[in-house]
């Protein structure tokens, strides 16, 4: 019983972290830009207008980065494995 639990939480995690790095890596950053500072931005203000702006900006650039070092840090550790067998 409690395997089963464990499959389907660790199934919908692998599914939420596949979908956000899927959608990451299809849509050009200008675009996740925008999304993030005219979404969220717009609705929670932080500071004056100049930081505000700057900290949406650097979770943009955090989030679409993220998804480009998931993918190649696994990649980096299949061919240690492969080299060192």
């Amino acid at each position: 019983r409690d395997n089963i639990v464990a499959a389907v939480v660790k199934a919908v995690i692998r599914f939420v972290c596949t979908a956000y790095v899927e959608v990451f890596r299809a849509t050009p950053m200008i675009v996740q830009v925008f999304i993030v500072y005219y979404g969220p931005g717009m609705l929670v203000k932080i500071g004056d207008t100049a930081t505000n702006r700057m900290l949406w900006g650097v979770i943009a650039v955090g989030l679409n980065s993220a998804a480009y070092l998931s993918e190649l840090c696994p990649a980096a550790r299949w061919k240690q494995r492969a080299a060192s067998a």
